[in-house]
């Protein structure tokens, strides 16, 4: 009967001060029940501009006529020649589903050697212009994937030895020389964020988000691409498609005025291993043949590797990452970030930073609610003392 008494008692005790919030509940630690859906491990914080007038101007360094410079790193290549497709009228989609290009002729020839894109023909396609404190300029391309998120690779926004001020997103776009384009929109980079993983070494973990500071306007030539969930095939032999406005050659040392795409078929990790070493082809990084020189060079690092699906659309299955120190036309592989062993970590940082930055604050337990749980302890205490 005392046993009986006493645990009645502490449980009634135990229930008072836990009510009360003087014993805190058990938790779990959260990092170790989420382990694959970590935060990057590190952000960049973007300055902001107050000359938005200057944003939207061709990208001729602020001189007319002046041919853009290629970047020094990796992107698309290829001689490519024009096209005379024209984008199709407005489908019969909302402007918010994903991979949906703007095609007229499902038939046509679509790359031997790279060809020009129609304009506007892939609505998720960004231009990204990348200015650091020292005052250098490079570029790279980037994918739309939600109304305020960027996709791209780690290298384009953390330059060794510099210091990231702005990014500025050109979506819409197709000749990047012209002084207007009616479809043409301007977007600054609020935040950049950079996969934990990224070894410029190993070519590992290049992957980065680029948060917008405002929400995108979905239209017919402004759509986001399908992701790549975590379960996807190897994608082995099958043409897939990628675009940017890189140099076309080697020999090249500006980038393509227009909007050029390439289709080429993948290849096994065992292949491209053969070329680069398992240490740099790992089950996370996929590639491309390098056979014909079609493929990415300067300045299209960062843009999308994309598949067609059978109904028709379009996912990104891919982040342009390296090429050969040989040359974009050696014929050596290109290499890309496997999106499918990252989709978690986009997903989870699209989740946690998007929306406007907001604080919530959990009331502490008032002076009088522990007096009244201490005083409960107390008085349980005597009663036992008495049995």
């Amino acid at each position: 009967m005392a046993v009986e008494k006493f645990r009645s008692l502490f449980l009634t005790a135990f229930l008072i001060a836990a009510a009360s919030g003087s014993i805190a509940p058990l938790k779990l630690d959260t990092q170790e029940v989420v382990l694959n859906l970590q935060p990057p491990s590190f952000s960049i914080k973007l300055n902001l501009r107050n000359d938005s007038s200057l944003l939207d101007l061709p990208w001729t360094n602020g001189k007319e006529q002046e041919k853009v410079p290629a970047p020094t790193d990796t992107t698309i290549s290829p001689i490519r020649t024009s096209s005379s497709r024209a984008p199709s009228t407005t489908p019969s989609y909302w402007y918010g589903d994903c991979g949906v290009a703007n095609l007229m002729d499902e038939a046509t020839d679509r790359i031997v050697g790279g060809v020009q894109a129609i304009p506007n023909e892939f609505p998720w396609q960004a231009f990204v212009k990348v200015e650091t404190n020292a005052g250098n300029i490079y570029y790279c391309g980037g994918s739309l994937i939600a109304d305020r998120w960027i996709l791209t690779s780690a290298r384009c926004v953390l330059i060794p030895g510099q210091t990231l001020r702005y990014l500025t997103i050109y979506l819409g776009a197709h000749d990047i020389t012209a002084s207007y384009e009616a479809n043409r929109r301007v977007y600054n980079g609020y935040e950049a964020y950079i996969h934990p993983e990224w070894n410029p070494s190993t070519q590992a973990g290049d992957i980065a988000l680029i948060k917008l500071c405002n929400i995108v306007t979905y239209t017919q030539y402004i759509r986001p691409v399908c992701l790549a969930t975590y379960n996807e095939p190897s994608y082995v032999n099958s043409q897939v498609a990628v675009a940017g406005w890189g140099t076309t050659s080697d020999g090249s040392y500006t980038l393509s005025p227009v909007l050029r795409e390439v289709t080429v078929p993948v290849i096994s990790n065992t292949q491209c291993s053969n070329y680069y070493g398992s240490a740099v082809v790992t089950s996370k990084v996929m590639c491309t043949t390098g056979m014909l020189s079609r493929g990415p060079c300067n300045g299209d690092n960062g843009g999308p590797l994309i598949f067609r699906e059978s109904n028709g659309r379009w996912k990104q299955i891919g982040i342009v990452s390296f090429v050969s120190s040989q040359g974009c036309q050696s014929g050596y592989p290109y290499g890309y970030t496997r999106l499918s062993s990252y989709s978690t970590w986009v997903q989870n940082v699209m989740s946690s930073y998007s929306g406007s930055p907001s604080t919530t604050t959990t009331p502490s337990p008032s002076s009088g609610s522990q007096t009244f749980a201490i005083l409960s302890l107390v008085i349980s205490l005597f009663l036992l003392m008495q049995l």
